[in-house]
């Protein structure tokens, strides 16, 4: 009886830690968007941020600190239509994934209306890239920026 007991209570925590240690089954999800129109230029720049998350209280809070920046900013549960972002594959959109150290990764879209051409789009998302390794820099953390073009990755 007492062997037949412990089995069941190795059987329980073994099962009862299963997940523990592995990916989420689901993430909670920030969006933060802002438009800015540059009237001089004629053209509007959107950038929405998106971070995944584990727990939604960590995201409720990145959510407030983006508000207070001018964005607007929302938690969505399971947005799975992001990951293929995170993974660093193309996706019909210019972005960059970007990594720092401990910190959840980041991917930040950038649309243009008037659309610019490529080249004009690559180069100004080239300029970005060194504001997050200085911010890696300040953390003493790895870092790495990758671009992303419609159809293709953009080499630094």
């Amino acid at each position: 009886m007492l062997r037949r007991s412990g089995m069941l209570l190795i059987a329980v925590l073994l099962l009862g830690t299963a997940g523990c240690g592995g990916p989420p089954e689901a993430y909670y999800y920030l969006v933060a968007r802002r438009v800015q129109a540059a009237p001089e230029t004629g053209l509007t720049l959107t950038i929405t941020v998106v971070r995944r998350f584990e727990k939604e209280n960590w995201c409720l809070g990145e959510k407030d600190s983006f508000i207070k920046s001018e964005f607007e900013a929302e938690c969505l549960y399971d947005a799975t239509g992001y990951d293929p972002m995170f993974e660093g594959v193309p996706v019909g959109q210019w972005y960059a994934l970007q990594r720092v150290g401990r910190f959840p990764p980041s991917v930040v879209i950038y649309e243009v209306d008037p659309p610019l051409p490529a080249a004009n789009m690559a180069a100004r998302l080239r300029q970005e890239a060194p504001h997050v390794l200085k911010f890696a820099a300040i953390h003493q953390a790895p870092a790495e920026v990758r671009i992303f073009s419609p159809n293709q990755e953009i080499k630094l």
